[in-house]
């Protein structure tokens, strides 16, 4: 067996690497332009303040949209519903299964 000594006399040997030569590629530029990109000119124009003379849907349309959404959201709102019921239905017997192995294991721990 070694002693303290004998390690701190002997310096411990490192590992050293040997340079690698870089390979050089031949690299093409990229292509140039033949002709120089247009530059467009943005101008600020403002939108106009005059109000229309007529809107352009009326009030039955907007009321009909309405509708026709609501009864969009209530079907999806009672799909929705049917896919967590089928989940809860699917999981019940795990969770079931686990509440009974965890009193079971209770009981047999501390009765």
């Amino acid at each position: 067996m070694p002693t303290a000594t004998a390690s701190k006399s002997t310096p411990r040997k490192t590992r050293t690497r040997k340079a690698k030569k870089a390979s050089v590629t031949n690299v093409t530029s990229p292509a140039k332009y033949s002709q120089p990109r247009e530059i467009k000119q943005v101008t600020n124009t403002k939108p106009s303040t005059v109000r229309p003379e007529k809107p352009n849907l009326t009030w039955e349309d907007y009321r009909d949209d309405v509708k026709v959404r609501w009864e969009i959201h209530s079907f999806e709102v009672k799909e929705l519903w049917t896919d967590c019921v089928w989940g809860y239905q699917q999981l019940q017997p795990y969770f079931q299964k686990s509440v009974s192995y965890v009193k079971d294991s209770y009981n047999r721990a501390f009765n």
